[in-house]
């Protein structure tokens, strides 16, 4: 796993720094930052990463909303880490196109195992060949929902690149009703 570039970004800079330590053994490159405005900044500027672990409750700008900014720009998976432990939030996180959500405090060693596993769920190698240019999803009232690529398009012809959540959901609503 030493090919992946990991970023943390939690205001209790204690916790975070334990667990970049940590990962560090296993990962080339581990990113901090302390807040989501930082680290949006540093995604807008071009940094890449293979996953994001993003603490929920945060001064300034909550996980949640860094979130729904960072989705705008770019498609980082993300695990959420938080406090929290209302399966109500743990469901809406994972239903915003989060891969994971994991309570803190936390055994280092299952967060060492739910990255392996998001990354490797969500790895550019094990997505479809696109090759045959075949359109997979679904048409309604002049939308296309094309669940390969995971764009939507509008009736305007409009692309909308989604996260992987509401992919899911629709594909499995529109499979739910018969309009696959």
């Amino acid at each position: 796993m030493t090919d992946h570039s990991i970023v943390i970004v939690d205001d209790d800079h204690e916790a975070a720094g334990i667990l970049q330590t940590y990962l560090q053994d296993y990962f080339i490159k581990v990113d901090y930052f302390d807040n989501g405005y930082n680290f949006l900044d540093q995604v807008e500027a071009g940094n890449n990463y293979d996953l994001l672990l993003l603490d929920i409750k945060m001064p300034a700008i909550s996980g949640t909303e860094t979130y729904k900014k960072l989705i705008k720009i770019k498609d980082i998976p993300t695990i959420f880490v938080s406090s929290v432990t209302d399966p109500a939030d743990k469901v809406t996180c994972l239903e915003f196109g989060a891969v994971d959500y994991i309570v803190k405090p936390f055994y280092l060693r299952e967060v060492l195992a739910r990255i392996k596993n998001a990354i490797k769920n969500t790895s550019n190698s094990n997505k479809p060949s696109h090759t045959d240019n075949k359109l997979t999803g679904f048409e309604f009232s002049g939308w296309i929902l094309d669940t390969t690529t995971e764009i939507l398009t509008t009736p305007d012809k409009e692309e909308i690149p989604l996260t992987k959540g509401p992919v899911s959901y629709t594909h499995l609503r529109a499979h739910e009703t018969g309009r696959n």
